[in-house]
């Protein structure tokens, strides 16, 4: 096996392993506060390298999941020390026991966001990008990125697309609002702008 073969069979093991260690943190096999087992007992748990739990460890201390402390071990962080816009933990916390509450917490996030998004394209956007939002015509990916873009804030793009992604309904078009939006967008109407992209979101 050659050594780029290798690295992706282990990355593929790693991803794998960690989740169903996430799983298993998220479904309460392993409480807030618990210790997970040892390295070499997750190994052969999981039937990994030993190389390969560690990654996997390493990765879930990474995203917050996991404190690791020479002598005690890993031990599972509470919810709030995580990095909830990982996509990897939103998929798992939308799939485990919460998943009803979390899919809320997303949804309002969102209806907060987005508006905002919308006011500060309204400040800011220039004409190119006021022709790219017109451009998308009813393409909600488009309309979208074009929105975010105008916004000029990289970390609400980050948020959101974490949070669309992980939202079921995001993706759901609100037909005729589309245009009343880009006018309030193109006359620099943030409280319109906002208003507007309230309703399409909620």
């Amino acid at each position: 096996m050659t050594g780029h073969m290798a690295t992706a069979r282990r990355r593929k093991l790693h991803e794998q392993m960690m989740g169903e260690v996430l799983a298993g943190i998220v479904d309460g096999e392993y409480p807030e506060g618990s210790r997970l087992p040892k390295e070499t007992d997750l190994a052969e748990r999981h039937d990994v390298s030993r190389y390969v739990a560690r990654e996997c460890i390493q990765a879930l201390r990474d995203r917050g999941v996991l404190a690791v402390k020479h002598g005690v071990g890993a031990t599972v962080q509470p919810r709030d020390e995580w990095h909830l816009f990982d996509p990897v933990l939103l998929e798992a916390m939308l799939s485990g026991p919460e998943r009803e509450d979390v899919a809320a917490e997303v949804a309002e996030c969102r209806r907060i966001v987005w508006p905002e998004v919308a006011a500060a394209a309204a400040r800011r956007r220039t004409e190119a990008e006021l022709t790219a939002l017109q451009a998308a015509d009813d393409d909600e990916d488009a309309f979208r990125e074009a929105l975010l873009h105008a916004a000029g804030n990289r970390f609400l793009r980050h948020i959101l697309t974490a949070l669309d992604a992980a939202a079921p309904s995001a993706k759901r078009s609100r037909s005729g609002a589309l245009e009343p939006l880009l006018e309030a967008i193109s006359e620099r109407d943030e409280a319109t702008s906002r208003d507007l992209m309230r309703r399409r979101v909620g």
